[in-house]
């Protein structure tokens, strides 16, 4: 015996019928099917057309006369009756379904640049030998971007400060086997910050107390760059 199964969504004026064997030639007429809207957000629609679906003799189409509303509830009684190959008939059934919320256009005031902006942020450009960056307005110069977090890790990669920075003086002038120990320290560093995934260091004794740290970044959205930085006992 033939029963209506399912319904879906196609678009906002098509709703597809699913019933569970062939359908005879009669089955596709709209006064089969009622649709009504269950919040009152429309009026209720009128199924104008019944359409059989290409090589798939178990479904109907059916074609509103107006846009079905976003998010809003719906209702689709089906009358008893409706006619299969097998010459059985459906019984009447009552369907309930929302319709999806359809997604939102980009704003067109909102760019790309802005997008980096709020993931990588915005800071004073500044340079740990030469201080703080000019615009070209006379300015204090800003930088965002991946250069922005790269100049972080630099920045907290040589920063004395023991309660942000990665303390790494007290390592530099100690013995070659101490870089394992220093190179973990710079990773711990640059982990701190949340707009690095993951990171890699290496740490490489330049002789006259230096120490040059390397470090290979990847950051959110899969970019990467590269830190270096050179930590002297002495400065």
């Amino acid at each position: 015996m033939v029963e209506f199964r399912n319904a879906s969504v196609r678009s906002i004026r098509r709703i597809r019928c699913e019933f569970s064997s062939a359908l005879a030639s009669g089955a596709f007429v709209p006064s089969w099917f009622t649709l009504t809207c269950d919040d009152g957000s429309t009026g209720d629609p009128a199924v104008q057309a019944a359409l059989a679906v290409p090589n798939q003799g178990n479904l109907v189409e059916l074609v509103v006369d107006r846009d079905l509303a976003d998010g809003a509830p719906y209702s689709l009684a089906i009358a008893a009756g409706v006619p299969a190959l097998d010459a059985s008939t459906a019984p009447a059934a009552l369907h309930h379904f929302y319709i999806p919320n359809r997604p939102q256009a980009p704003s067109p005031s909102i760019s790309a640049t802005d997008i980096v902006d709020i993931v990588f942020q915005e800071d004073i450009a500044h340079d740990i030998n030469s201080g703080h960056q000019l615009a070209p307005d006379g300015d204090l110069a800003t930088i965002t971007g991946p250069a922005n977090v790269k100049a972080a890790a630099i920045r907290g990669l040589v920063a004395l400060d023991p309660y942000w920075g990665a303390s790494l003086m007290e390592d530099v002038d100690a013995p070659m086997t101490g870089l394992k120990q220093l190179r973990g320290k710079a990773e711990r560093q640059l982990r701190r910050d949340d707009r690095i995934v993951r990171c890699k260091a290496n740490a490489t004794d330049a002789g006259g107390g230096d120490v040059t740290l390397n470090a290979a970044c990847e950051l959110v959205g899969e970019l990467q760059t590269n830190v270096e930085a050179t930590v002297n006992a002495r400065n």
